[in-house]
């Protein structure tokens, strides 16, 4: 795999309920994955977001 790669997410953070909708996760499955610590979350103001950002680069990490 080419050290290099280079890739585009469009938002670094992202909603529990839009996170659903894109991975086809369920909200229990997606809320014990943060739990169990293999979700990344972000706090911005009253909201806890998962950090797209962190979960890539941690999926990119796993690969090489």
């Amino acid at each position: 795999m080419p050290k290099n790669l280079q890739i585009t997410i469009l938002t670094p953070v992202m909603t529990k309920e839009k996170f659903q909708e894109v991975s086809g996760l369920r909200e229990g499955q997606i809320k014990t994955q943060i739990a169990e610590g293999n979700l990344e979350t972000v706090k911005i103001g009253r909201l806890r977001l998962l950090n797209i950002a962190k979960i890539t680069a941690a999926c990119l990490d796993e690969t090489v």
